[in-house]
């Protein structure tokens, strides 16, 4: 059985639905951070299940985001 060949989009995609900026995107790329990516030709590519794992691994949880400048309030286990 042939592997299935992965759902892709391109970085103006990726740009739109995320809110990043091409520039952003790219620059990232060059920094060899960002997301993983695909390079066909001159083309970019993003696999959906990369950014979607990309999405998953920046998420913050405020409950977790610590305080900057005020003390913990009464009862904050942090």
């Amino acid at each position: 059985m042939t592997p299935a060949i992965p759902k892709m989009v391109s970085e103006k995609i990726v740009s739109e639905e995320l809110g990043i900026p091409l520039p952003t995107l790219r620059n990232q790329r060059s920094m060899g951070r960002g997301i993983p990516f695909f390079k066909i030709g001159k083309s970019v590519r993003y696999r959906i299940e990369d950014v979607l794992a990309y999405l998953e691994a920046n998420r913050v949880d405020p409950g977790e985001v610590p305080r900057r400048g005020r003390p913990a309030a009464k009862g904050d286990a942090r």
